[in-house]
C-alpha cells in the first residue's frame, strides 16, 4: 500500500510490551520456529493440492543425511550487512536443509546433488518442496570442526547469524485482485489469521539478545511484507492511538501504538510463473542495524540454531528416532526412550508431558507421540482433554495393527510399565561374559518409575478415552502370552493370598498401574477371579457313589460334633481353572453367601490307591491292603470341609 511514495506502516495490534505475556525468549530461534512450521504446513498443503487424492502430511516430510552440514558461502550471493563487515565480519558460511517429500524422494541423495540445488533447487527435483538456509558471517576462516563446536581454541573465529532463508513451493498466483486483497488483509491484520504464527515469530526475533532480526516475506503474487516495531503512521499522516478510556490526561507516550508490530507493503518483482505449475514464497529473517552484545559473548560455532531446529521438529532431523505410524488415525507413538514424554503436533515438539508446569500433571509418560489436528495457540495446547483422546486412540490403533508386529510394542508397553524399561533382547540374555552383562544391565536405564502412575495407564484403564477398553485387553492378551495363562498380576502384599486361593495360579508382582489397565483387560482382582473358578457353576452330587461319598462324610463330621452341615450343602464344580488340585490344596472351597462347600469334580475320579502308593510314609505292608473308598474319600472328604468351617475347632474334633 503505497500513496505518493509514502509507505504505509499499518499496526497489528502487538505492542512491544507483548513480549512479557508471550514465551518469545528464544529470540530468533523462536522466530524461525514460527516461520518453519508455517512452512512445512504449506508444503504439505501444496503436496496435497497437486498430488490428490493422498493426504499428505508432515510426517510424510523429510530431509536428507547432508542436512545442515555446514558450508562455505561462495555459492551464495555475498550480502553481508556493513554493520557486521565494519568489525571485520566478511566470512560466509551457511547451514542448509532442503524438505523432500517421502514418496517421490530418490534413493541416493549424494553432496553434490544438493550443491546443485542451491542454484535452483525447484528446477533441479520436483521431490524437494523447500528449503532453508542459515547464512553465518565469522570474522575469521573457520573450519568444519569449528563450525561444528567440536574443535574450539580461544583464538578461534567468532561467529552470528546473519539472515535465515526460507523458501517453498506454492500455487502460481491466479491473477486475480480480490486474491491479492485477501493477502494484504490476512497479512495486515491479528487473531485468527492462518498467518499469526508467523507474525508471533517476527515479534520474537525483535527481541533476540544477539541482535534485531527483521522478518521479510516475498508472496507470489507480488507483494512484499516487512514486519518491524516502528512508529504507526497512516498514509494521511495520522498516528493511530487507543481510546482514553475516560482518562483525557493520560500521556500521548503511554499509548501502546506508538511502538508496536508493523506490517509495510510494497512491490517486488516475481519470476514467471506461466512457465512453470509452481511458484516460490520466500521468507528473510535479516539482521539489521548493530549487534545488543560484545564480540567476545558471540559463539564460535554455528550448530546451535540448526540443532534447536532439529529438537522442534520432528521431520526436520534425518536420523529421526524409531516411531510406529498408526492406521487409520495417522497419529505417530516414538518408540526411543529418549523421546518419552516428548509431545509433537504435526511434527513440531510443544512440551513434555509430567514436566510442563502448564499442563498440570506432573504425571509421566512412558513413550512419546506425534498427534495430528491437535489445537494449540503459538506453541500451548489449548484442550490437554482432546490430547488424551487422540492419545488413547493412538494407543488402540498400534496395539491391534498385526503390520506393526516386528516392532514388539505391546512387549515394550508391558515392560515400561513393569520395570520402567524395554524388554532385554535375547542377545542380551545370552551374554557369557559377566563383565559384558553388568554393562548391558547398566546401560537398561528406566524410562520412569515403575511406582508412579504414567499417562499410558491413565488413558487405558478409563472408559472416557477408551470406552471399549481395547487397549487394556490388547495388554491383558500380551500379558497372557509373556506370562502364560498361570500368571496372574497381583501386588507384592497379595502372593500368598493368590496361592491360596487360586491353586495353580503363578503369582506376578507387578506395579498398581499395570494391575489398573488388567483389571480392565479380564484380569479382576483375586476374590473375583477366586469366586468364578469356585462358586460359578455347581451340581449336587450324582446318585450313587458321589451322594454316598457326601452322606459318609456328613456322618463323620456329626461325629465331631459338627450338626450343621447337610449332604445339600455338599456340591461339586467341573474343576476348570485349578490344576493340580492334589498338590496345590485345591479340592474344596467354603462359599459364605450361600453357605456352600464347593468340591472339585477331580475328588470323584482321583484313585487313592495311587496316592498311597506314593506316599513314602506308608508300610509296603499297608500299599497291598483294599482300600474301602467309600469310606477313605468319606473321609478325606469331611476333612477338607472341617478344614473349610467356619468353626476352627471342627477340625480339632475331627481328627
Amino acid at each position: 500500500m503505497t500513496n505518493r511514495g509514502f509507505t504505509e506502516a499499518v499496526p497489528l495490534s502487538l505492542s512491544s510490551m507483548a513480549h512479557m505475556t508471550l514465551p518469545l525468549e528464544e529470540g530468533v530461534s523462536d522466530g524461525l520456529t514460527q516461520v518453519l512450521h508455517h512452512m512445512l504446513t504449506c508444503c504439505a498443503n501444496y503436496a496435497r493440492a497437486i498430488m490428490p487424492p493422498h493426504n499428505w502430511k508432515a510426517n510424510d516430510l523429510t530431509t536428507s543425511i547432508h542436512a545442515w552440514e555446514p558450508h562455505a558461502g561462495d555459492a551464495e550471493p555475498r550480502d553481508l550487512p556493513t554493520s557486521l563487515t565494519k568489525h571485520g565480519f566478511s566470512h560466509q558460511y551457511h547451514r542448509t536443509a532442503f524438505i523432500y517429500l517421502k514418496g517421490a524422494m530418490k534413493q541416493n541423495i549424494s553432496q553434490e546433488d544438493e550443491k546443485r540445488y542451491l542454484k535452483d533447487w525447484a528446477h533441479e527435483d520436483e521431490a524437494v518442496l523447500g528449503r532453508v538456509s542459515l547464512m553465518f558471517a565469522t570474522n575469521g576462516v573457520s573450519s568444519p570442526e569449528e563450525l561444528n563446536g567440536d574443535k574450539v581454541t580461544a583464538d578461534s573465529p567468532k561467529c552470528v547469524l546473519y539472515k535465515a532463508i526460507v523458501e517453498y513451493r506454492s500455487l502460481p498466483a491466479t491473477g486475480n485482485k480480490s486474491a491479492v486483497q485477501a493477502e494484504e488483509l490476512s497479512m495486515l491484520s491479528f487473531g485468527g489469521s492462518v498467518d499469526d504464527d508467523v507474525k508471533y515469530g517476527a515479534l520474537a526475533s525483535l527481541y533476540d539478545d544477539t541482535a534485531k532480526y527483521i522478518l521479510e516475506i516475498y508472496s507470489v503474487r507480488g507483494k512484499k511484507y516487512k514486519f518491524d516495531l516502528m512508529k504507526s503512521t497512516l498514509c494521511d499522516g495520522t498516528v493511530p492511538r487507543m481510546p482514553s478510556r475516560g482518562n483525557p490526561d493520560e500521556a500521548p507516550h503511554d499509548d501502546p501504538f506508538l511502538k508496536s508490530l508493523c506490517v509495510t507493503v510494497t512491490d517486488h518483482a516475481t519470476s514467471r510463473q506461466e512457465e512453470h505449475k509452481y511458484a516460490i514464497t520466500r521468507m528473510h529473517l535479516s539482521l539489521e542495524g548493530n549487534l545488543h552484545i560484545g564480540q567476545h559473548q558471540l559463539p564460535t560455532d554455528s550448530s546451535s540454531i540448526s540443532n534447536r531446529m532439529q529438537e522442534m521438529f520432528l521431520y526436520l532431523n534425518h536420523a529421526k528416532p524409531e516411531m510406529a505410524v498408526a492406521t487409520p488415525s495417522g497419529h505417530t507413538l516414538l518408540l526411543d526412550p529418549n523421546e518419552a514424554g516428548k509431545i509433537y503436533i504435526d511434527g513440531r515438539y510443544v512440551t513434555s508431558w509430567g514436566k510442563d508446569p502448564k499442563i498440570g500433571s506432573h504425571l509421566p509418560a512412558l513413550f512419546g507421540m506425534d498427534l495430528q489436528n491437535i489445537p494449540f495457540w503459538h506453541g500451548r495446547i489449548t484442550d490437554y482433554d482432546i490430547l488424551k483422546r487422540s492419545y488413547a486412540q493412538l494407543w488402540q490403533d498400534v496395539l491391534i495393527d498385526a503390520r506393526l508386529k516386528s516392532k514388539d510394542i505391546g512387549g515394550r508397553l508391558l515392560s515400561r510399565l513393569i520395570t520402567g524399561a524395554d524388554p532385554v533382547k535375547d542377545d542380551e540374555d545370552d551374554e557369557d561374559d559377566d563383565a559384558d552383562h553388568m554393562d548391558d544391565e547398566e546401560e537398561k536405564t528406566a524410562v520412569v518409575d515403575p511406582g508412579s502412575d504414567c499417562l499410558e495407564a491413565q488413558v487405558m484403564q478409563s472408559s472416557t478415552y477408551d470406552p471399549v477398553g481395547i487397549s487394556a485387553k490388547a495388554l491383558a492378551t500380551r500379558f497372557s502370552k509373556e506370562y502364560c495363562e498361570e500368571g496372574f498380576p497381583c501386588l507384592a502384599h497379595e502372593i500368598d493370598w493368590v496361592k491360596d486361593r487360586l491353586p495353580g495360579r503363578v503369582p506376578v508382582v507387578v506395579p498398581l498401574r499395570v494391575i489398573n489397565v488388567l483389571r480392565r483387560g479380564g484380569y479382576f482382582d483375586t476374590k473375583r477371579t477366586s469366586d468364578e473358578v469356585w462358586f460359578s457353576q455347581s451340581r449336587p452330587a450324582k446318585f450313587g457313589d458321589e451322594s454316598e461319598v457326601v452322606e459318609k462324610a456328613v456322618e463323620l463330621l456329626k461325629e465331631a460334633g459338627c450338626n450343621d452341615v447337610t449332604p445339600n450343602m455338599i456340591v461339586f464344580f467341573n474343576g476348570v481353572g485349578v490344576s493340580d488340585p492334589v498338590q496345590k490344596r485345591g479340592l474344596v472351597r467354603f462359599n459364605r453367601t450361600l453357605r456352600q462347600y464347593h468340591v472339585n469334580q477331580y475328588f470323584s475320579t482321583m484313585n487313592l490307591m495311587d496316592i498311597v502308593s506314593d506316599s513314602k510314609n506308608v508300610e509296603p505292608e499297608a500299599k497291598k491292603k483294599k482300600i474301602d473308598t467309600v469310606a477313605a474319600k468319606g473321609y478325606l472328604l469331611g476333612f477338607h470341609v472341617a478344614q473349610e468351617h467356619p468353626d476352627g475347632g471342627v477340625l480339632i474334633r475331627y481328627l
